[in-house]
Formats: structure tokens, sequence, C-alpha cells
């Protein structure tokens, strides 16, 4: 087996390992913290939160993934950082698709993650992550604020404004109009989802899209840098 093989294989299995966890969190976190607002009690374990099939699924596309990234770019910091980032970009996007939420206390630590990685350059200069961060949250701020005083809405949520400058501080504000235009393509492609994959409620957020198009941005910056 060649030895570029050996670090992707481990990855796969980092993949696989990781698929669990995300699973039960991204069921039993919403869950909780609608119990701590009502003042409810929550059981410690419900069958309804690990789901055999969708974990194992799940863990053969993120072991995939981590696996063939892995071995186009080789075993680095970057690589690492990479991985957290899709980890917990997968973990909002399957919270905000079935809670229509996205905690702070998974959006702000992930803002701090993507400066700490880029004060080392993993994927754009610190300067350039610091910028990302505060133009993502207050673009989206600044089009919720113009559709309250023209239409009379609310179509985002505060939520969506940390998420959108968490991703800036990983993709840096060069590459946010790149986000964008990603996050425009995957909206529309999440709103054709079958009913029976859509929440209970049927509304649709914008937390997968950006999740989608925040990965996809930062895959792009890491194969970009590792030739």
């Amino acid at each position: 087996m060649p030895s570029s093989w050996i670090p992707a294989a481990l990855c796969f299995s980092a993949g696989l390992a990781a698929s669990p966890p995300i699973r039960v969190l991204a069921r039993w976190l919403p869950d909780r913290l609608i119990a701590d607002a009502a003042g409810q009690e929550l059981p410690i374990w419900e069958d309804r939160w690990r789901n055999e099939a969708q974990i194992g699924l799940l863990g053969l596309g993120l072991g995939m993934t981590f696996g063939g990234i892995a071995l186009f770019t080789g075993v680095h910091v970057p690589l690492f950082a990479w991985a957290l980032l899709t980890s917990f970009s997968l973990l909002l996007a399957m919270i905000d698709h079935h809670a229509q939420l996205l905690p702070d206390m998974l959006t702000w630590p992930l803002l701090l993650l993507g400066l700490v990685a880029n004060l080392f350059n993993c994927f754009v200069p610190p300067t350039d992550a610091l910028a990302g961060a505060i133009a993502g949250y207050s673009t989206l701020w600044i089009a919720n604020l113009y559709f309250q005083a023209v239409r009379g809405k609310t179509v985002l949520c505060p939520g969506d404004f940390k998420y959108m400058g968490a991703v800036g501080a990983w993709v840096g504000v060069t590459h946010l109009p790149a986000v964008f235009i990603l996050a425009a393509v995957a909206l529309p492609a999440y709103r054709m989802l079958p009913s029976r994959l859509r929440p209970a409620d049927g509304m649709l957020s914008f937390g997968p899209a950006l999740s989608v198009a925040g990965v996809v941005c930062v895959t792009g910056i890491l194969l970009s840098t590792s030739r």
C-alpha cells in the first residue's frame, strides 16, 4: 500500500468515528435547549436521537470526504482545521434543518476557531479573516434590516448573522462573495428536497445552504494551497 494511503485511511476512519456524535448531537442539542428554555426536564437518552441507518450513511460520506481530501492534499495542520470546520458545518446544518436553530454555543466557537486557524495562515491571512468575520455578520444583519424596513418582515435570524460571521472568519473577506454566490445556488436546490426529507413543519432554513457554501469555499482554498 502506498504511504499516502495510510493517512488517508486514518482520515477515513476519523470520519466514520465522527458520525455517531454528530448525528446524536444534532437531535439532542436542540431538544436540550428547548427544554431548558421551557424549564422542562429532558431524559438522559432517547432512542430517537440515534438512527443506525443515518449514522452509517453519514459516516460513510464523511469518511470518504475526509479520506479523499487527505489523499489529495496530504496530512497537515490546515487539513485538520478543514475537518473541524466540516464537522461543525455538518452539525449546524443538521440542527438548523430539523429545528430551525443555530445555537450560539456552536457558532461563536466556530468563529473563534476560524480566527485562530487563520492566525497561523491556514487558509487566509489573519487580517483577511477578521475582516471576513465582520463583513459576514454585518452583511446579513443589514440585509435583514432592509427586509424589515421595506417588506415589513424578518427573513433571517440572529443565528444566521453569527454563522455567516463564522464562515467569514474561515474564508476571509476576499472569498466572502463566493460564499454568497454558492449559498444562493445551494438554497434553491435545498428547497427542492422531497417532502419526506423536510422538517415536520415544512420550513426550510438558510443554515444548510450556508454550510455547503462555506465548506466548498474552504475546500477550494485548501486544495489550491496544497498543490
